[in-house]
C-alpha cells in the first residue's frame, strides 16, 4: 500500500512513518514537509492513502487537498488535526475526505481507518462539541475569548473567500474605510499579521464555511 504523509513537523511525521515502518501490513511510504514537496510528489506518483496535516505553516491542508483532488480519486484522504468541530467536518465531507481524525488517534485505530472499505461517522471524530453545540464564533466562550463583533467575524468570512477590502465593503453597503478599520481591529484582538494568518484561524474556528 502506497502511502504519503504531508506534515510540516518533521518530527511529528517521521514518528509516524516509523510506526508504519514496523506495522504488520507492508506499506511504502513517501513523505512531505510543505506544500510544495507535497504537490511535486503527487505530481509524478500515485497513492492508496494521503495523510495530511490540517496546519501546513502559513497554508493549511484543506486547501492543499483542493489543490489536489484531481491527483486523488482513487486514493483515501485523511486529515488529521488538534482543532476538531462541525465546520471542519463538513469541509472535509465536502472536499471528500475519507476521514478526519484528532492527531491524538491511535495508531490502532488510523490503520483500521485505513484499511476500511467506506467512510462512516467513526471515520469523522469530533472532539470539541461543548453541550451538543460547536465551539464557534456564536458560543460565549469564543466571543469573550477573542472579542469579535458579529460585523468583524462577517468581514472574516468575507476575506476568506478571497474578496478584497473594496469588494467587502461593496458587498456589505459600507465605505472600504470602515472595512480597513475592522480588519485592522481583528489583526490586533487576534494578533496576527497577515491574511494567511487570519485564513488558518478562520479554518480552525469554524468561521470559514
Amino acid at each position: 500500500m502506497e502511502i504519503l504523509i504531508c506534515d510540516d513537523h518533521e518530527l511529528f511525521g517521521h514518528g509516524l512513518m516509523f510506526l508504519f515502518e514496523n506495522a504488520d501490513f507492508n506499506y511504502n511510504l513517501s513523505y512531505a514537509q510543505n506544500t510544495k514537496t507535497c504537490i511535486e510528489i503527487v505530481s509524478n506518483s500515485r497513492f492508496d492513502v494521503f495523510i495530511c496535516d490540517l496546519n501546513l505553516g502559513k497554508e493549511d491542508g484543506f486547501s492543499l487537498v483542493e489543490i489536489l483532488n484531481p491527483h486523488l480519486k482513487e486514493t483515501k484522504t485523511i486529515i488529521l488535526s488538534a482543532y476538531h468541530d462541525e465546520g471542519l467536518l463538513k469541509k472535509a465531507r465536502k472536499l471528500g475526505c475519507f476521514a478526519f481524525l484528532k492527531k491524538e488517534t491511535s495508531f490502532e485505530e488510523l490503520e483500521r481507518v485505513i484499511q476500511s472499505v467506506n467512510t462512516s461517522e467513526l471515520n469523522f471524530q469530533s472532539g470539541t462539541i461543548l453541550n451538543g453545540k460547536n465551539e464557534s464564533y456564536e458560543h460565549p466562550v469564543f466571543k469573550s475569548k477573542f472579542l469579535l463583533s458579529k460585523q468583524e467575524t462577517i468581514v472574516i468570512r468575507e476575506i476568506v473567500t478571497g474578496k478584497t477590502s473594496q469588494e467587502i465593503a461593496d458587498t456589505l453597503f459600507i465605505s472600504k474605510n470602515t472595512i480597513d478599520t475592522h480588519r485592522k481591529n481583528i489583526n490586533r484582538k487576534l494578533k496576527i499579521k497577515n491574511t494567511g494568518a487570519l485564513i488558518k484561524f478562520a479554518h480552525e474556528n469554524n468561521l470559514s464555511t
